[in-house]
Protein backbone atom coordinates (compact mmCIF):
# COMPACT_ATOMS: atom_id res chain seq x y z
CA UNK A 1 0.00 0.00 0.00
CA UNK A 2 1.27 3.49 -0.85
CA UNK A 3 2.41 5.88 1.87
CA UNK A 4 -0.26 8.40 0.88
CA UNK A 5 -3.02 5.81 1.21
CA UNK A 6 -1.82 4.75 4.65
CA UNK A 7 -1.65 8.37 5.82
CA UNK A 8 -5.13 9.22 4.56
CA UNK A 9 -6.61 6.10 6.19
CA UNK A 10 -4.85 6.73 9.51
CA UNK A 11 -5.83 10.38 9.71
CA UNK A 12 -9.39 9.66 8.51
CA UNK A 13 -9.83 7.04 11.22
CA UNK A 14 -8.51 9.41 13.88
CA UNK A 15 -10.81 12.16 12.59
CA UNK A 16 -13.75 9.76 12.80
CA UNK A 17 -12.82 8.87 16.37
CA UNK A 18 -12.53 12.52 17.40
CA UNK A 19 -15.85 13.30 15.65
CA UNK A 20 -17.61 10.55 17.58
CA UNK A 21 -16.16 11.72 20.91
CA UNK A 22 -16.82 15.45 20.34
CA UNK A 23 -20.50 15.55 21.40
CA UNK A 24 -19.81 13.37 24.44
CA UNK A 25 -16.88 15.36 25.83
CA UNK A 26 -17.90 18.84 24.75
CA UNK A 27 -16.96 20.79 21.69
CA UNK A 28 -14.53 23.23 23.29
CA UNK A 29 -12.59 20.59 25.20
CA UNK A 30 -12.55 18.33 22.15
CA UNK A 31 -11.35 21.17 19.93
CA UNK A 32 -8.25 21.57 22.07
CA UNK A 33 -7.75 17.81 22.39
CA UNK A 34 -8.36 17.28 18.66
CA UNK A 35 -5.80 19.89 17.63
CA UNK A 36 -3.25 18.50 20.08
CA UNK A 37 -3.93 15.01 18.70
CA UNK A 38 -3.52 16.28 15.13
CA UNK A 39 -0.17 17.91 15.91
CA UNK A 40 1.01 14.88 17.89
CA UNK A 41 0.01 12.50 15.12
CA UNK A 42 1.81 14.76 12.66
CA UNK A 43 5.00 14.59 14.71
CA UNK A 44 4.79 10.80 14.94
CA UNK A 45 4.20 10.32 11.22
CA UNK A 46 6.96 12.83 10.41
CA UNK A 47 9.44 10.72 12.37
CA UNK A 48 8.30 7.57 10.58
CA UNK A 49 8.25 8.98 7.03
CA UNK A 50 11.15 11.54 7.28
CA UNK A 51 10.81 13.09 3.86
CA UNK A 52 7.55 14.96 3.52
CA UNK A 53 6.83 18.69 3.42
CA UNK A 54 4.12 20.64 5.22
CA UNK A 55 1.91 20.81 2.13
CA UNK A 56 2.15 17.02 1.70
CA UNK A 57 1.23 16.51 5.35
CA UNK A 58 -1.65 18.97 5.13
CA UNK A 59 -3.08 17.35 2.00
CA UNK A 60 -2.64 13.73 3.07
CA UNK A 61 -3.06 14.08 6.83
CA UNK A 62 -4.60 17.24 8.22
CA UNK A 63 -7.24 17.75 5.54
CA UNK A 64 -8.73 14.19 5.78
CA UNK A 65 -8.56 14.41 9.59
CA UNK A 66 -10.44 17.71 9.75
CA UNK A 67 -12.94 16.68 7.06
CA UNK A 68 -13.82 13.40 8.81
CA UNK A 69 -13.97 15.11 12.20
CA UNK A 70 -16.38 17.76 10.91
CA UNK A 71 -18.54 15.34 8.90
CA UNK A 72 -18.86 12.90 11.79
CA UNK A 73 -19.59 15.66 14.28
CA UNK A 74 -22.32 17.13 12.04
CA UNK A 75 -23.98 13.73 11.54
CA UNK A 76 -23.95 12.90 15.26
CA UNK A 77 -24.94 16.43 16.30
CA UNK A 78 -27.96 16.39 13.98
CA UNK A 79 -28.96 12.88 15.06
CA UNK A 80 -29.31 13.93 18.71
Amino acid sequence: METETKMVLLYSFMGLLVGVLSPKIGVRQMLVLGIVLLIGLGEITDRVIHKKTFSWWFGNGAWPYLAMWFATWVIIHNAV
